[in-house]
């Protein structure tokens, strides 16, 4: 059975941790295992306002990634400190949160890159002769097979 999905548009939201703003914290479980909370406030939809928290996990290399990969798009900066010394930087980035319901709990369960379903990844781009062949099919007109393209050049591209 899969799991109810809910989307939301979340920023984080600074916590007061002994008088410093935080825009996350680190701590452990009860067993150990250590993790990146950040509270994000939900921007739009019926929940507006309100509050869900993230933790991600620092227990694999795995989850490491991922977990730092979420902070970045929240606007962590590493130049501006490590994972321990940046946790008072500021993350002001908005991003498109990913929740699902386990055991009754709605949990965060992706933070992506708002824009990110609006670019074309690079394996997914048309260049060179392939844009050649699209130039030819949208002017009707048909391409030599030595005429070539510059690919970082678009303003040859005239439709």
């Amino acid at each position: 059975m899969e799991k109810e999905k809910r989307y939301y548009m979340c920023k984080a939201k600074p916590v007061d941790v002994e008088g410093v703003e935080c825009g996350y914290q680190l701590g452990a479980t009860r067993n150990g295992k250590e993790y990146a909370r950040v509270v994000l406030e939900i921007l739009d939809g019926p929940r507006k306002g309100e509050a869900i928290v993230w933790d991600g996990w620092l227990t694999t290399q795995g989850a490491i990634d991922k977990t730092l990969d979420g902070l970045r798009l929240l606007g962590y900066d590493k130049s501006k400190g490590n994972i321990v010394d940046g946790q008072t930087q500021a993350l002001t980035k908005v991003v498109s949160v990913v929740t699902e319901m386990d055991g009754g709990q709605e949990k965060v369960a992706w933070i992506n890159d708002p824009a990110g379903r609006y670019k074309v990844g690079k394996d997914q781009r048309i260049a060179g002769a392939a844009a050649e062949r699209l130039l030819a099919r949208i002017n009707g007109t048909p391409v030599a097979a030595t005429t070539s393209f510059d690919d970082d050049d678009d303003s040859q591209l005239n439709f």
